[in-house]
């Protein structure tokens, strides 16, 4: 699975961790099973675009695009970190 796919998965999951939503929320807004939200949270499928929006609206953010923007700044920072503890 993309490192991007992985990031986004990251940040769905801290997004309900800190906004006291639960998975069986996100599912039921997404009108996906809560097996198949599961599958792509543990990255053993692809999110899709319209899938990225939903849950960009869900969480109060425009689109898909500022949910990426928040999984690249994360990766930004476990790469930072992961040279800083390399050296």
């Amino acid at each position: 699975m993309k490192d991007s796919q992985k990031y986004l998965s990251q940040t769905i999951n801290g997004l309900l961790a800190s906004s006291g939503k639960t998975r069986d929320d996100l599912a039921k807004y997404l009108g996906i099973q809560r097996r198949v939200l599961y599958q792509r949270l543990s990255n053993k499928q692809s999110w899709t675009v319209e899938e990225l929006d939903k849950i960009a609206l869900f969480f109060g953010y425009d689109d898909a695009y500022a949910l990426s923007a928040l999984a690249s700044a994360q990766k930004q920072v476990d790469r930072k970190l992961s040279t800083t503890q390399a050296a």
